[in-house]
């Protein structure tokens, strides 16, 4: 299997998100897995302008000159995509949300009919089937209920692609991955990253007990990380005696 990871965190090696992003290619390359990470930051792609000339005068390729093609051929060979992203308003970094716009050309303008809704056929029939698709994503705040609008946001963007969800990995309070010390206090939750990683290029899914580990999430106390979080906060703000962290 062939597996093409996106970081779309700006702070890409140094970021919570790539702790969890390692941890999953860790277990697909023990699989046999070919893997290649991109750091989204490090390319350039070029914000969609909808002129649709990848549509008209130069079917499948862009009006831009940038990155993008070479992206695209790699989306083209691989059989698996991951797209790790740190939760950002809600849902995936500009970088991550660019780099889909920009795939606009693996689709065709025409409308057909699937499944009672409208679509867009592929332009690339690749041998094999479907691609698959996971999803990685790291938040601040510690309940899991916040990754809801991303997950929900991919369901239909692999819909409109033809592509299927195989993982999402999704860990509220991010930040305790950054600690060598914390991040041991989550051991269970990682290894079960890992273990998606393999299974997924094993046997095309997850195991049930795989899922509800990942399902359930870590154990977070969500007040004892609220007051952890605001103390780190009040040492940073200037004149952080008069920092407004005690509102009722």
């Amino acid at each position: 299997m062939k597996i093409l990871a996106f970081n779309g965190s700006p702070r890409m090696e140094n970021g919570a998100t790539d702790v969890l992003l390692d941890k999953f290619l860790e277990g697909a390359r023990a699989a046999g897995a070919q893997t290649e990470k991109i750091y989204l930051k490090r390319k350039k792609i070029n914000n969609c302008i909808s002129c649709f000339t990848c549509w008209t005068k130069t079917p499948g390729t862009c009006v831009s000159k940038d990155d993008m093609p070479e992206i695209l051929e790699k989306l083209r060979a691989a059989d698996l995509w991951v797209f790790a992203t740190p939760l950002y308003c809600d849902t995936m970094t500009s970088y991550t949300k660019t780099l889909i716009e920009r795939m606009l050309h693996f689709l065709m303008p025409f409308m057909e009919e699937r499944d009672g809704r409208t679509m867009h056929p592929l332009r690339y029939l690749e041998e094999g089937g479907k691609h698959k698709v996971a999803i990685i994503s790291v938040c601040g705040f510690p309940e899991r209920a916040n990754f809801e609008p991303l997950s929900h946001t991919f369901q239909k963007f692999s819909i409109n692609f033809h592509a299927l969800v195989v993982a999402g990995i999704f860990m509220p309070a991010g930040s305790v991955l950054l600690s060598e010390r914390s991040r041991r206090h989550f051991t269970k939750f990682l290894e079960a990253v890992s273990d998606a990683g393999r299974e997924i290029v094993m046997k095309g899914n997850l195991s049930d007990k795989t899922g509800e580990i990942l399902g359930k999430g870590p154990a977070i106390q969500h007040a004892f990380y609220r007051f952890l979080v605001n103390r780190w906060w009040k040492g940073k703000i200037k004149d952080s005696a008069n920092a407004d962290v005690e509102r009722k």
